[in-house]
């Protein structure tokens, strides 16, 4: 016994949906990776690695609000950041 007044599937809204979630995903993977970079350099950076992780850390945070907050690609401030960690690395451990 079927019920014949069901609606049909709302196709746009569930592509708004995984458009959102594969934004968010990007967003947070990128952001986890940047605080990873920012764990390296507080243990192994010195005086200098702990700013420069501080600095890391408030960036990731500025990037990830305007990621969520942008449309289109909200995932390259965060990629951004995440560039610039490695670099910050490069720099603080050496």
């Amino acid at each position: 016994m079927s019920d014949q007044d069901t609606p049909a599937m709302d196709y746009p809204e569930h592509e708004r949906t995984y458009e959102g979630f594969l934004k968010l995903s990007k967003i947070t993977t990128l952001a986890l990776g940047s605080i990873i970079w920012s764990l390296v350099m507080f243990g192994f950076g010195g005086g200098f690695g702990t700013f420069l992780g501080a600095v890391t850390l408030v960036a990731v945070t500025i990037a990830v609000a305007i990621g969520i907050a942008s449309s289109g690609e909200g995932y390259m401030p965060s990629l951004v950041v995440f560039v610039i960690s490695i670099l910050f690395v490069m720099a603080s451990t050496l």
